[in-house]
């Protein structure tokens, strides 16, 4: 007799779980990557509850996102992708997480700026969430006399890596984007802004 797994059943140590969230408000990938470590790549709300499903799942199967979200991936600032994703990062205590290296770390800080002041001016932002995720970030980091450690995704290179020991399997995660040429592309239109 085949036995059927309920939506509030975790998936066994051994398998890859993907499920993905929306369309709420945009779109969030869940991963299971076995024995109990997530990737959360965007996020999503719920536009009725405003209830963050992943974290709303995550909760349902008695997964702990403090201890087991290991990588956050913002894949870019549109708010069908980042809603909620500050909640995500502020509760995922030991995840990594990764954004676009489309805009150079002195830039990006530059935009953050940028962004209040509009917000301050139109009451609407492009990266509120960015923002509060800088700050969450850096009061982790002062907690333990750091400064912030940011990951930045680029075409081809590795952002996460879980080394096979015991029954684990190798887990490796590569940027497929930005490429050099998208790079390029974001930092010509950053100078036309200011020309």
């Amino acid at each position: 007799m085949a036995s059927t797994k309920s939506l509030d059943d975790p998936p066994s140590s051994e398998t890859i779980e993907v499920s993905l969230f929306g369309p709420g408000y945009g779109e969030s990938c869940l991963i299971h990557i076995g024995w109990d470590d997530w990737i959360i790549i965007d996020s999503c709300k719920d536009q009725r509850s405003g209830v963050n499903p992943v974290l709303d799942y995550l909760e349902r199967i008695g997964a702990n996102p403090a201890d087991c979200v290991k990588l956050i991936v913002a894949s870019h600032a549109h708010d069908d992708h980042i809603a909620g994703l500050s909640q995500i990062v502020e509760q995922c205590e030991s995840a990594a997480f990764v954004c676009s290296a489309a805009l150079t770390k002195k830039q990006f800080f530059a935009l953050l700026e940028f962004d209040q002041a509009l917000q301050a001016m139109t009451r609407h932002s492009a990266y509120a969430e960015f923002r509060r995720i800088n700050e969450i970030l850096g009061r982790r980091a002062s907690k333990r006399g750091e400064r912030p450690a940011y990951q930045w995704a680029i075409a081809d290179r590795p952002i996460y890596r879980r080394a096979s020991g015991g029954a684990k399997f190798e887990v490796l995660v590569t940027a497929l984007s930005p490429s050099d040429e998208a790079i390029t592309r974001s930092l010509e239109t950053l100078l036309a802004w200011r020309l």
